[in-house]
């Protein structure tokens, strides 16, 4: 094969091969310098908070609860952004004349006693009351699919890793007097359990700027966990969540 740096005759086809190596690479080295360029005037730092509704069970409105969140992304050009994302999020279908916490601190109060006490026997078998917490922090990738008049559309994917806190209250023995129709003994029975959880999120969202540093967004986030502790039948953790926010652009000027 012909080395254009050891021979020392070449033929005219010869010198039109070398040359076109030569101004093929010096295109590829422009090209890698001007994106470099472009990516570091491009540059920006976004800093973001959204809130809203999130469910456990898409059908249950007892498994409805708010989710909050704060991020940071940095973008690298127009088409993509890193960024890091950290969230807490709560769901409780306690009643509220009895709060999570109040077993602990008094045990059953008066008017939680007497709701249990006029429990059918059906629906003793399947009382539960449960607080379920959840913090989150994940890194992520983003990326705008297209745009659309005054709207982008964009994907942040990336792996997570959450926590989750649940206190949940349940009936243990309990005596039922069918004559009365009323439970006349039971136990109550409180638990308070700790995990740690790690998967995958994906967040799909529309943003459009209301001022030059100001941009409104709506998006869907959904956490998908791999790593998961049945702890007793207690929800495990996957959520959707559908959120309005603001994100404030900070150019590389400021």
């Amino acid at each position: 094969m012909f080395d254009c740096k050891t021979s020392k005759k070449a033929s005219v086809s010869n010198a039109s091969f070398c040359k076109s190596r030569y101004m093929t690479l010096r295109f590829f080295l422009f090209l890698g310098l001007l994106l470099t360029i472009q990516t570091y005037l491009i540059a920006q730092h976004e800093v973001s908070a959204r809130a809203g509704i999130s469910f456990l069970d898409l059908l249950s409105s007892d498994n409805r609860g708010l989710n909050f969140e704060v991020g940071y992304r940095y973008r690298l050009n127009k088409w993509m952004a890193v960024g890091l994302d950290h969230g807490y999020q709560d769901h409780s279908n306690f009643p509220d004349f009895y709060q999570s916490t109040a077993f602990l601190e008094n045990g059953i109060n008066p008017k939680a006693d007497e709701y249990i006490r006029n429990l059918s026997f059906d629906q003793a078998l399947v009382l539960r009351w449960q607080t379920n917490n959840f913090v989150y922090i994940n890194p992520s990738l983003q990326i705008r699919f297209f745009r659309i008049k005054r709207w982008t559309f964009t994907l942040d994917a990336g792996p997570l890793l959450q926590k989750k806190t649940v206190s949940s209250f349940s009936l243990g023995d309990w005596k039922y007097d069918q004559t009365n129709n009323r439970i006349t003994e039971y136990d109550g029975r409180y638990v308070i359990r700790n995990a740690f959880n790690f998967g995958w999120t994906g967040t799909l969202a529309i943003r459009t700027l209301i001022t030059n540093r100001l941009m409104f967004s709506i998006d869907a986030r959904f956490n998908f966990l791999y790593l998961r502790e049945d702890m007793n039948n207690i929800y495990t953790g996957d959520f959707v969540a559908i959120r309005t926010g603001l994100t404030y652009l900070i150019p590389r000027d400021d």
